[in-house]
């Protein structure tokens, strides 16, 4: 299942198609007590650092976090079975909540942190739950 705002209906579709299966299924869900409902049912989820990482922690659900450029001490699955997937790179953290935008300063690899993780990596992950 994929899930997502109203804002990411394209990035959800396109996302779709490049798994090109017919066991994807994108939730058009766009109000929080439906996805809910609907995130109840999965047995592992996985998302990035955002509210419905949150969300599935406070469901209780098992969670594989992707953290990228944000502290993993402080934004992380809160009272829940969770497993982080990061690259723990040097530079990490290096966003810090505030109302400026995210920049990074490396010059090998502009948002290695999160170019770099691999789909290997989070299924490693997702198959300790499975």
């Amino acid at each position: 299942m994929i899930f997502g705002g109203p804002e990411e209906k394209d990035l959800k579709d396109q996302i779709s198609s490049l798994i090109n299966s017919d066991k994807v299924s994108v939730i058009n869900a766009y109000r929080l007590t439906k996805s809910t409902t609907i995130m109840k049912r999965c047995k592992v989820f996985v998302t990035n650092d955002s509210s419905q990482m949150h969300i599935a922690a406070a469901l209780g659900l098992k969670v594989v976090a992707i953290i990228g450029p944000t502290n993993q001490k402080y934004i992380y699955p809160w009272k829940t079975e969770h497993q982080i997937v990061s690259l723990n790179l040097d530079c990490s953290p290096c966003f810090f909540y505030s109302p400026r935008p995210l920049i990074c300063t490396r010059t090998d690899l502009q948002f290695k942190c999160i170019k770099e993780l691999s789909f290997d990596m989070v299924y490693a992950s997702v198959v300790k739950y499975l």
